[in-house]
């Protein structure tokens, strides 16, 4: 082998070990970048899907606030109707409670009431109280039933109250007693 076939085949040898290295350093470095390629990405992933999670929190949380609020305002609306209707109600049935004691029913009514209180008292001292606008049953009840009646100063709307000042007891057989306790049930 001559000098120039020894250079040759050096300078060969040289160049494919050079290029080995290189291809080697190539292979290396693009192996890194992908590495740091791919946790970028994964953190870019984790981070993405973070922001995600608040804001979907976020708006989770805003939705149900909003639904909350309109919840409320439709329970308030509910709840203002439905005493609306109960006012409505109470009102026809005074309505129909001051239509009733126009009839003969509800004399009969009173002078059950008042008789029924009176056994009640075991003949203790009783005072009958009637609503003013019963007045002109006044006289006929006293005489049906031997027992002191008086006009009430309130409103009854109807029926009777009766007082046993001696055992402390009031008997509230009141209209306007008995839609009290039904407007507050």
């Amino acid at each position: 082998m001559t000098l120039e076939e020894k250079l040759i085949n050096f300078k060969t040898c040289a160049i494919k070990d050079a290029n080995m290295q290189s291809d080697s350093i190539i292979s290396n470095h693009q192996e890194n970048i992908k590495n740091k390629l791919e946790e970028y990405e994964l953190k870019s992933k984790e981070e993405y899907n973070n922001k995600l999670q608040i804001q979907s929190s976020i708006i989770i949380s805003k939705n149900n606030q909003d639904i909350s609020k309109d919840s409320l305002v439709i329970k308030q609306k509910i709840e203002n109707k439905r005493m609306e209707l109960v006012d409505k109600l109470f009102y026809d049935l005074e309505k129909k409670i001051r239509d009733y004691k126009k009839t003969k029913d509800y004399n009969i009514l009173l002078e059950k009431q008042i008789c029924a209180a009176k056994e009640y008292s075991e003949d203790a001292n009783i005072i009958i109280y009637i609503d003013e606008s019963d007045i002109k049953l006044l006289d006929d009840l006293k005489n049906k039933t031997n027992v002191e009646i008086e006009v009430s100063n309130s409103d009854m709307i109807g029926g009777i109250k009766a007082v046993m000042k001696e055992k402390n007891i009031l008997l509230d057989y009141s209209c306007a007693n008995k839609l009290r306790d039904e407007k507050n049930n």
